[in-house]
């Protein structure tokens, strides 16, 4: 699920990530992302300035930083579908850790279609 995340073996899940920045792009608005948020399991929102797109989480492994900033509608026909480009700041954390707060993250903001 975490693609921008590759673990190579167990050993190195103690060590500080190289690439503690990770980029994503997402299909939701600003009001949606900052109403789920807080439910991301491991953090509290510390933080709040969402009119900017800026906002800080507190965990017990650190801050976590997250800039968002909302880009153009994608249009697909008569569809306009949301497009925000989301930077998680994750500097300082292992790479169990960043593991762990994706999967957290992923779960709460992965949309399922039927």
């Amino acid at each position: 699920m975490i693609s921008a995340i590759k673990i190579l073996n167990k050993a190195k899940e103690d060590r500080l990530s190289p690439a503690p920045v990770i980029l994503r792009e997402m299909s939701i608005t600003s009001e949606q992302f900052a109403n789920r948020l807080p439910r991301v399991r491991g953090s509290i929102l510390d933080v709040d300035n969402a009119h900017l797109g800026c906002y800080k989480l507190r965990s017990a492994n650190g801050p976590i930083k997250i800039i968002c900033e909302q880009k153009t509608n994608r249009q697909i026909g008569a569809l306009s579908i949301p497009v925000m480009e989301v930077s998680i700041d994750l500097r300082g954390y292992k790479t169990s850790k960043i593991k762990e707060f994706m999967e957290s993250f992923d779960q709460i903001f992965l949309k399922m279609g039927g």
